[in-house]
């Protein structure tokens, strides 16, 4: 038997058997810097920098190149969405084969030899600077533009020189000489490079791998990566969700017809982990870096920005962020007008089309752009819950609720009283019943009608008693929202009673 807390979602529940937080992101894409198989957090946009270039200056979007312009903009796009800078963003790097660190030897005769701490070209970006004043030396870590990330104190020998590398976080140093390093200008280091045209599936998968379970729940995304240049990657991206209790967004390629797009999607929502993905289509441009500029972003970061946003406003995770309540903030409209529309990238006749076959996009209604969808690629035909996003979302939620709640139960003793049981089921009563307060479930009454728990005899038997084994069934009604709103106009002659 093993050793710990399984929940199960499903939807005819099996007779079986942290406060995570739902608006949270984790993007994998190229970066320039940072770690290799360990997350890096990013709450602000400030501390974005980890994942490009080296930045001394209190502007962050010097940190931005072409290194790792999809995940900072899509970081960038994400929190300004979000408006209150609530989500905490996990970023894992694609990295393919053995990418290189950038170095910088000092003279006299290799007295440090300065490395990147981070493999990849961000390494380049490291200036280094040396002041000798005979008895000592200082070393001085700028960025490209002179500005100083770090400056050491006064060092006496070749060995302080290593130590106090190794608490920069930008660099480590070895030692080969005898001799002081020599004053020298600011320098750059080189020799870092990263890999990224040659990356793989593969490589997509080992970085969604370092985002394990314990992160929780929240959206995962691969900003400016599409199944036409990897192939499976939607299916990567929804399997990878299914596993670790998350939900995944996907981007279709942008500027393409409808009917293109509906072909490229092809049979994910028959995939088996369908219900744990929403596909968008249709870029969005936002201001660039440069005045009078824009950027493209894949529609992804949009929507998880929305999702955020609308989490937080409403504390229900079953609302659909669409519609002209959550219109994107930071959007200068689609990037793309293949329909010929002038305001969307589709036209109505093409939202029906994409909708129908489980893709979402954008549509201009009153005058205010808008997510103008919340489905996910498994058609209502084939599956009647997990065919709108919001749901999957919804069990998303759940499962975490029920795993963190579970964790106080571990160890219990289940007696013959039923007191574990008992509690156990109050604990599980008191999740639901906040989400049928807020309309999440679907009842006239809560308890006995939008939900039901079970912890009795029979589903706790003797037999799964004396295995240590404590069981809960859940049983949940979602709340569906409205995708087609009908009005019908009755005239009657005059005097006709209405």
């Amino acid at each position: 038997m093993p050793v710990g807390v399984t929940v199960s979602a499903v939807e005819i529940p099996p007779a079986i058997t942290s406060n995570w937080n739902t608006t949270n992101q984790f993007i994998v894409g190229f970066t320039d810097g940072g770690p290799v198989g360990v997350p890096i957090a990013v709450t602000t946009l400030a501390n974005v920098s980890a994942i490009g270039a080296p930045n001394g200056s209190i502007n962050p979007y010097n940190s931005r190149d072409a290194g790792c312009a999809s995940v900072f903009d899509a970081i960038d796009k994400t929190l300004r969405e979000d408006g209150s800078a609530s989500p905490m963003i996990y970023v894992s790097r694609v990295v393919h084969g053995t990418p290189a660190s950038a170095s910088i030897t000092l003279a006299p005769s290799a007295a440090l030899t300065l490395t990147a701490k981070y493999v990849g070209a961000g390494g380049n970006g490291i200036y280094v600077a040396v002041a000798n004043n005979t008895t000592y030396y200082t070393l001085s870590l700028q960025d490209s533009a002179g500005n100083v990330l770090v400056t050491s104190p006064q060092l006496t020998t070749l060995a302080a020189g290593v130590a106090w590398c190794a608490t920069t976080g930008y660099v480590t140093a070895v030692s080969s000489g005898s001799t002081l390093p020599s004053t020298a200008a600011a320098t750059a280091m080189s020799g870092g490079a990263d890999n990224h045209a040659s990356a793989t599936l593969t490589d997509i998968q080992n970085a969604l791998a370092a985002f394990s379970p314990v992160l929780g729940p929240g959206q995962v995304m691969a900003p400016g990566m599409t199944n036409t240049t990897y192939s499976g990657l939607w299916s990567a991206l929804a399997t990878h969700a299914s596993t670790n209790n998350r939900v995944a967004i996907g981007s279709m390629d942008d500027n393409q017809p409808a009917a293109t797009e509906v072909t490229d999607l092809g049979t994910l929502g028959a995939s088996g982990v369908g219900t744990y993905i929403g596909m968008w289509a249709g870029n969005r441009n936002v201001p660039g870096i440069a005045s009078g500029t824009t950027r493209s972003l894949s529609p992804d970061s949009t929507i998880a920005g929305l999702i955020s946003r609308a989490d937080t406003a409403t504390g229900n995770v079953n609302t659909a962020a669409a519609g002209i309540k959550y219109p994107p903030a930071y959007d200068l409209g689609p990037t793309s007008l293949v329909s010929g529309s002038p305001f969307d990238t589709y036209s109505n006749t093409d939202l029906q089309t994409l909708n129908a076959a489980g893709i979402n996009t954008f549509q201009t209604i009153d005058g205010v752009g808008c997510n103008y969808g919340f489905v996910t690629p498994v058609l209502m035909t084939a599956d009647g819950i997990y065919w709108q996003f919001n749901h999957s979302r919804l069990r998303m939620w759940i499962v975490a609720q029920a795993q963190m709640i579970g964790q106080d139960y571990m160890f219990g003793q289940i007696d013959g009283q039923q007191g574990l049981q008992n509690a156990f089921a109050t604990a599980l009563e008191g999740m639901l019943d906040p989400l049928w307060r807020a309309g999440a479930l679907y009842g006239a009454t809560g308890l006995g009608g939008a939900y039901a728990v079970d912890t009795g005899s029979d589903i706790n038997t003797p037999a799964t008693m004396a295995a240590g084994q404590l069981n809960a069934l859940l049983t949940v009604s979602f709340s569906y929202f409205a995708q087609n709103v009908q009005v019908t106009v009755n005239v009657v002659p005059i005097g006709t009673p209405v």
